[in-house]
């Protein structure tokens, strides 16, 4: 069992590994892999993404991350989106508190946006526990399930680092799956199955 507050910390070694690779990430995978063995199945899929990446190079890992998150995604990293669509006041409201509690708090956001999963993660050690706990009941959990499940079966490498996620915020519940349903229903409805319900299968 890993305490709450360490668990929060490897979170946020997670999110770096969830940054776009360069020569830091073995050392970013050490630190988090340090933290891991409190939860088997976190240290379980750090492992593997370690077995995995071992013979690729920086330059490799930096095309598959670009095709995983970036450019024509095959997972959306944003959070909001999978809640609430592209094109929502919910997720607009949702930016904007969380850019003001990241600022808050001192997080940088690096060129991202602030519902990206990365930033997020980073954030987590930062955040009081009433907005890290909020977070997770009503964002993080429900759309790193999302994630998950649009890699789950592919040979993708980043996978593993979504994997390790999943394990520490928790399987979804019958409430994050319902968000999840509800925001399917408003893109179709609206007549645009937008980039979450493209690119990471609609789930």
């Amino acid at each position: 069992m890993i305490p709450p507050r360490t668990r929060r910390l490897l979170l946020a070694r997670l999110g770096e590994l969830l940054t776009y690779p360069d020569d830091r990430l073995g050392s970013r995978l050490d630190a988090a892999e340090s933290l891991a063995p409190g939860d088997h199945a976190c240290a379980e899929a750090l492992a593997s993404f370690r077995a995995e990446i071992s013979d690729a190079t920086t330059d490799a890992l930096g095309e598959v991350y670009t095709r995983t998150f970036d450019v024509a995604p095959v997972c959306i990293p944003y959070l909001s989106i999978h809640l609430f669509g592209e094109e929502s006041f919910r997720r607009a409201r949702l930016m904007t508190g969380l850019s003001e509690s990241l600022a808050a708090a001192g997080v940088a956001l690096d060129g991202e946006l602030p519902d990206h999963l990365a930033v997020v993660l980073r954030a987590a050690p930062a955040l009081t526990e009433e907005l890290w706990e909020d977070l997770l009941e009503y964002v993080l959990r429900a759309a790193v399930h999302a994630m998950d499940a649009a890699l789950a079966e592919t040979p993708n490498p980043y996978r593993w680092p979504l994997r390790a996620v999943a394990s520490l915020v928790g399987p979804a519940t019958a409430e994050d799956l319902e968000r999840l349903a509800a925001a399917r229903r408003e893109r179709e409805a609206a007549g645009r199955p937008d980039a979450a319900g493209a690119a990471c299968g609609g789930r």
